[in-house]
């Protein structure tokens, strides 16, 4: 794996050994992968704990990043934030579940479920977690 560009913060030096990694994911100034035994790895900048992957993690099968936040949904359709949570973007609502997708923004998060709904909280400054409803 090669990363480049900007590393004031760690966000391009990837972790010697790296391998098996089917996805990855790039924050303001950090970097996440998701390896293909559903194990996550992340590096660089690491001021709100959004490179602390919270202990026993496993069975992800995608991942995430915000300005300063990182999320992950598992293989049970839960999901999973940690990292800045300033706006609320890693409080994960306590009913969401059947989730099949997932996507990060500066400041919120946004889930969708398996029957096609879509789930926002955090920072709604723009609107942004206002989900329209038909």
């Amino acid at each position: 794996m090669v990363a480049w560009g900007d590393n004031d913060y760690g966000q391009t030096d990837v972790p010697d050994g790296l391998k098996d990694v089917t996805a990855i994911a790039a924050g303001d100034l950090h970097t996440v992968a998701l390896r293909t035994d559903g194990s996550v790895v992340a590096w660089g900048w690491n001021k709100k704990g959004q490179t602390d992957v919270p202990n026993g993690l496993k069975d992800v099968t995608a991942i995430a990043t915000g300005y300063g936040h990182t999320v992950a949904l598992r293989t049970d359709g839960s999901v999973v934030a940690w990292g800045n949570n300033e706006k609320d973007q890693t409080d994960v609502p306590n009913e969401l579940k059947d989730m099949t997708a997932i996507a990060a923004g500066f400041g919120h998060t946004v889930a969708l479920r398996t029957d096609g709904s879509v789930v926002a909280w955090g920072w709604n400054g723009s609107g942004q977690t206002d989900v329209p409803i038909d």
